[in-house]
């Protein structure tokens, strides 16, 4: 590998599939750490181990959490290292490794030699390998990497699909393509779009179309940078005036009208491909 080239990162979706699969086996007792900007693999990774330790306990009696003040390490190794009262395992959460401070040497006991049936999760945005507590958490042998920007094609399309299900929605697949394309395989955007869909439909069961999903979507930024776009490459004059007076009328800066132009139009060509690739 040459000389300064970050390793490959998997995409969440296989690491999530990696945490799950291993739940199949008696997990092993000590440190998790889930690491990584994408909320939406974190939140499950997170939910799966927690039914996977604690099954049929409800977190407020079974899991020790720890999530918005700062905390001594001692505290959550000693919380870590108790017996538990209402389960057979002793489960903790720190929901930020950023609120963790103190002297490390205790935690550094806890990893060496975690008790029988004791379970520290952290879960942490990125960690800084400069910091001796950074260093010593990534050192865990159960540890999972959730980046968005690893995502493959095929993972987001997957997970958005998964996403439809939960919510009971049934997209065509156009309105489904032309969706993902506008959220720019933000799972952020894609799963708030999608519940205002859910919000729209209600109890309907029929399936939306793209007129549907333009409907609901629509008058939101990103949707006028779409309009815009979609207008000048059909080289539609009065439709791109209006798109574009809507943008500068909410302030849009004109530099970046420009520069949206392009992405969008960039977004456009390759949903058009796919589409016409079936």
């Amino acid at each position: 590998m040459a000389r300064g080239r970050r390793e490959a990162r998997p995409g969440p979706g296989a690491e999530l599939e990696r945490l799950k699969r291993g739940l199949s086996r008696d997990w092993p007792p000590g440190l998790t750490l889930l690491e990584g900007d994408s909320g939406y693999h974190v939140d499950r990774a997170q939910r799966a181990l927690l039914a996977a330790l604690l099954p049929g306990q409800g977190d407020d009696l079974a899991v020790t959490v720890f999530s918005d003040e700062r905390v001594e390490i001692a505290t959550v190794v000693a919380a870590a290292r108790s017996r538990g009262m209402f389960a057979p395992r002793r489960v903790v959460l720190v929901r930020d490794v950023a609120i963790m401070e103190g002297e490390i040497e205790v935690l550094q006991g806890y990893l060496e030699k975690p008790p029988p049936q004791s379970h520290l999760i952290v879960r942490a945005t990125s960690l800084d390998r400069r910091r001796k507590l950074h260093q010593e958490l990534s050192k865990s042998s159960m540890a999972f990497a959730f980046f968005a920007e690893a995502a493959t094609t095929a993972e987001i399309e997957r997970d958005f699909a998964e996403m439809v299900r939960e919510r009971g929605l049934t997209l065509e697949r156009t309105a489904g393509l032309w969706l993902l394309g506008v959220c720019a395989a933000s799972y952020g955007r894609i799963e708030s779009e999608l519940d205002k869909l859910r919000d729209w439909v209600g109890t309907s069961t029929a399936r939306i179309d793209l007129n549907g999903v333009r409907h609901v979507a629509a008058g939101s930024e990103f949707m006028d940078g779409w309009e815009l776009a979609k207008a000048v490459l059909a080289r539609d004059r009065p439709a791109a005036y209006a798109a574009v007076r809507g943008l500068l009328a909410r302030g849009k800066e004109p530099l970046m009208i420009l520069g949206g132009i392009g992405w969008y139009s960039r977004a456009l060509i390759a949903t058009r491909a796919r589409l016409d690739a079936g």
